[in-house]
């Protein structure tokens, strides 16, 4: 292209947000857009984990090729079972996490406490069509906070010599964070694709699909493009040129996703062409005025698999301020700014198929969790494609919910004696679609009626004055725990018994749901979901205790 000028494509675009351990929203949702929309994208663009899945489908040159690419990639994401197959802890950061809050006292000195502003991303300068964009509702300043950023615990570290007080493991804590420059290195699933059958930058050449992999430099903080052939492009799409002239590109294509996915502090930045790189996410985390007005795609899809302030806060979530950080610090934060990138490619006519529940975090991997969160984008973007209203919206979502609630009611009831749900994986982060929209609904009682009747009986022939009507609501975390000493005390009589008509009514609602939902709007394999198990971390080969058939309420237990 003589010059550096564009050419307009005028194709179908595709736009695949990041968004961590949360794209298996997205491969749910372009099972969906291929097989039954039958898309046939020639423009993929993608930022942090939305670079893994563009870069992995470019590799396709038509719709058959691109759907085969997908599958292998959604075989590979299902196979992780836990957060380490994704982000492998470092030695120093694992160390600090077991005995981190033990040291929090430390941060009053620095002046930090322990609500620091919300931050570590800079201002992105706006173009004029961003600007313009750019008009939605001010954001809500009920809505969480991030109480710990990534940049900040990294300052933490940076400073704790100057306390005098570090001891012997936290001086070893110390230099592992200097030695290392990050919390974390990407696990087993990430260097997979390093390997030539998954992932190769000679095919993604061949294949003549326009890619665009959003990073940005650490020092500059520019938004940059790594296009097909590995050309490095600015915000405007026009290639770089370096001091003597020549077009500025990286060999290998990978370490541009790599680069796009180096969350600052979380993961080390990646060095590319003399200069280093980090998450994209960090100035658009939906990269869409690059495939819509730069590239001129005249038909394109968005995927964005975050829900609408919809991160859980600390307090739900029963971590200390150190995990809360790596939980919701990154999504919360560029909140306000997704919200401007949807707005705007919403403005150009890209359909947008977004997450309405909040099904489980960025950084939490579980099998179970993950093929609910897979069959919520399919959903999704089944009502995109064929049209919903909010009644049908409403329905899908409280489907999607009844099975969160299922999935929980059967880790309890399959492991009673082990540490429960994953971390960061309560129910208490869920947000209906009604609410992410903006529409007045009550929220959801945050105390489970089957927790209620076992604590009941656990404060029978106490005063009044004692029971748990009289005491301040207890946190989500508490009623688990509690509820789960009360199963491994009594674990095949009244309390398991209780269980199992929890799980039943939950079975009975995804059944009656699934009746309400239009025809379409759901997978042909729907059905199992109130009839079989949902997916844990090992088969489970147990015949199902709950009793239900087609026509009727609950049946026996």
């Amino acid at each position: 292209m003589p010059g550096g000028h564009r050419r307009k494509h005028h194709g179908v675009g595709l736009i695949i947000s990041g968004g961590g351990s949360r794209g298996d929203f997205h491969l749910g949702a372009l099972e969906y857009l291929y097989d039954e929309a039958r898309i046939e994208p020639t423009i993929i663009s993608g930022a942090s984990a939305g670079a893994i899945i563009a870069a992995v489908i470019a590799q396709g040159g038509n719709r058959e090729e691109q759907r085969e690419w997908l599958g292998r990639l959604d075989t590979m994401w299902r196979a992780m079972t836990t957060p380490d197959d994704m982000f492998t802890p470092q030695t120093w950061w694992r160390d600090l996490l077991a005995r981190g809050p033990g040291y929090l006292h430390l941060l009053d000195p620095l002046g930090m406490g322990l609500h620091p502003e919300t931050g570590g991303r800079a201002p992105a300068p706006r173009t004029a069509a961003e600007a313009r964009a750019a008009t939605h509702a001010p954001p809500d300043e009920s809505a969480p906070v991030a109480t710990w950023t990534a940049a900040q615990v990294m300052q933490m570290i940076g400073n704790l010599p100057a306390l005098g007080r570090a001891g012997g493991d936290l001086a070893s804590i110390l230099k592992g964070a200097t030695r290392a420059g990050s919390m974390y290195t990407p696990g087993p699933f990430v260097d997979s694709l390093i390997d030539r059958e998954n992932f190769d930058p000679e095919r993604v050449r061949a294949a003549g699909t326009t890619l665009r992999i959003a990073m940005v430099g650490l020092a500059s903080g520019d938004l940059r493009f790594v296009d097909q052939d590995g050309t490095i492009r600015d915000r405007g799409d026009t290639p770089l040129e370096d001091e003597n002239g020549e077009t500025l590109k990286v060999d290998d294509v990978t370490l541009a996703v790599w680069a796009s996915c180096a969350i600052p502090a979380v993961f080390r930045p990646v060095e590319i062409a003399g200069e280093h790189y980090v998450d994209g996410g960090v100035r658009e985390n939906l990269p869409a005025d690059v495939v819509i007005d730069k590239l001129g795609a005249t038909d394109s899809w968005s995927l964005v698999c975050h829900p609408p302030g919809a991160a859980a806060k600390e307090n739900e979530l029963g971590l200390d301020p150190v995990s809360v950080m790596m939980r919701t610090g990154t999504s919360i934060m560029s909140d306000e700014q997704l919200r401007d990138e949807i707005v705007f490619a919403r403005s150009r006519q890209s359909r947008i198929v977004q997450a309405s529940v909040d099904v489980h975090d960025t950084m939490t991997v579980d099998r179970g969790l993950t093929a609910l969160m897979a069959d919520h984008g399919w959903i999704r973007a089944a009502q995109v494609h064929l049209g919903a209203s909010h009644g049908d919206e409403d329905a899908a979502d409280a489907l999607i919910r009844a099975r969160r609630r299922a999935w929980e009611l059967e880790e309890l009831l399959l492991d009673p004696d082990g540490e429960g749900p994953v971390p960061g994986a309560g129910l208490s982060g869920v947000m209906t679609g009604s609410a992410a929209r903006g529409r007045d609904v009550r929220p959801a009682d945050p105390t489970p009626s089957l927790a209620k009747r076992l604590l009941g009986r656990s404060q029978e022939g106490r005063p009044e004055t004692e029971t748990a009507a009289a005491r301040p609501p207890a946190s989500r975390t508490d009623l688990r725990g509690e509820l789960r000493r009360l199963l491994q005390r009594e674990p095949t009589g009244e309390s398991r018994s209780a269980l199992v008509d929890e799980l039943t009514e939950a079975k009975a609602e995804i059944r009656d749901l699934l009746e309400v939902v239009p025809g379409g709007h759901v997978p042909d394999r729907a059905e199992t979901w109130w009839q079989a198990w949902e997916t844990h971390g090992e088969q489970v080969d147990a015949a199902p205790p709950w009793q239900l058939d087609d026509n009727t309420g609950l049946g026996g237990i």
